[in-house]
This record gives C-alpha cells, sequence and structure tokens, in this order.
C-alpha cells in the first residue's frame, strides 16, 4: 500500500504539473503578461504554490522546484520571465555554491586526491568522447558535435543538488561529497577555459 500510494501521488504530482502547464498556465500568463512586474510575481507564485503543493503530498522542495519550472518553461511567455528572474536566478546560484562551499571538508583533500584527479578527468575526457560517439550516431555535423560535447563536458549544478539531498539523507559520506563537489569545481573552471579557447 505505501508503495502503491507513492505511485499515486507522483502520478498526480507530475499529471497536474503537465495539465496545468497546458490549459491553465498560458491563459494566466496571458492575462497578466502585460506588466512585467505582474508577470514576475505570477511566476514566482506559481513555483511556491506548486513547491507547497510538492510536500504536502510528501515529496521534497526539490522535486516540486522542478516541475514548477518545467512547467514554466513550456509556458509560451518563458522567454519573458527567464529575462526577470535571471538576477533572482544568478542570486541563488551564488548561494547555492556558498552553502555548498560550506559543506565540503577540505581537511580531507589528501584522503581523496586520487579520486578527484579520476572524476575530474572522467568528466573531461571521457564524457566529451561519449557525447561525440552519440551525436555522430545521429548523424549531426562534426562541428555540432565538438560544440555540444565541448559545452557538455563539465559536471552539472543538477548533481550536485542531487549530492547535497543525499549528503542530508545519510546516504552519502563526507568524503564523498568533498570529492565529488572538488571534482564539480575543476570541471567547471578547466571546461570554461577549454569552451574559450
Amino acid at each position: 500500500f505505501p508503495i502503491l500510494a507513492l505511485v499515486l501521488k507522483a502520478s498526480l504530482l507530475f499529471g497536474l504539473a503537465i495539465i496545468l502547464s497546458k490549459f491553465l498556465l498560458p491563459s494566466v500568463f496571458k492575462a497578466v503578461s502585460r506588466q512585467n512586474e505582474l508577470l514576475f510575481i505570477t511566476a514566482l507564485a506559481w513555483c511556491f504554490i506548486y513547491i507547497s503543493f510538492a510536500i504536502f503530498l510528501g515529496f521534497s522542495v526539490v522535486i516540486g522546484a522542478f516541475l514548477a519550472g518545467m512547467a514554466l518553461a513550456n509556458s509560451p511567455f518563458h522567454f519573458q520571465i527567464q529575462g526577470k528572474i535571471k538576477p533572482l536566478r544568478e542570486f541563488f546560484v551564488a548561494i547555492f555554491f556558498v552553502y555548498l562551499g560550506t559543506q565540503v571538508n577540505f581537511s580531507q583533500i589528501s584522503k581523496v586526491y586520487p579520486l578527484l584527479i579520476f572524476f575530474t578527468a572522467y568528466t573531461l575526457l571521457a564524457k566529451p568522447f561519449i557525447f561525440l560517439l552519440l551525436l555522430g550516431i545521429f548523424g549531426f555535423r562534426k562541428h555540432t558535435m565538438f560544440q555540444t560535447a565541448l559545452s557538455l563536458t563539465h559536471i552539472s549544478e543538477f548533481s550536485l543538488i542531487l549530492l547535497l539531498v543525499g549528503f542530508k539523507l545519510g546516504a552519502v559520506s563526507q568524503s564523498a561529497l568533498t570529492t565529488i563537489a572538488l571534482s564539480a569545481v575543476l570541471s567547471m573552471i578547466i571546461a570554461s577555459v577549454m569552451i574559450t579557447h
């Protein structure tokens, strides 16, 4: 019964996000789109309402925020919303990385540096090669394959969010968090240099 209840709740959460993004949100955003401030506040209200609904069903804030963002991304006004939310998003991204830095135990670097080097090398060498192969199979041009593989080289922020959730639940150790977080920072720095040059 608990598994069935979880499946039903998850189906309700996902299904409602899809239905509302197709039928309700476009008309709501169309009604408020003439005033940028109202559009911004409505988008934020939608996110908070859907996150609250996800928490009410027993899911995490991350899942609620992901589904609310997915619904906003499918809106015809997503470019306007994205333009208004960009400063707020950058502020919270900075807070996220500061928080991630506070969770890293720098005294463990001497113990984890072989894994740190391995994960960083894998991210910078094997991951783009995998994307090159996949894009080659789908018949993309060499220039597109190279640019896409290079742009997807670094470890994504979403994996860091999953890592932090796992750390809070006790499923991820402190050394694993330190290893992957430092590997993510290194891969982002090196990937930025690679993309630039």
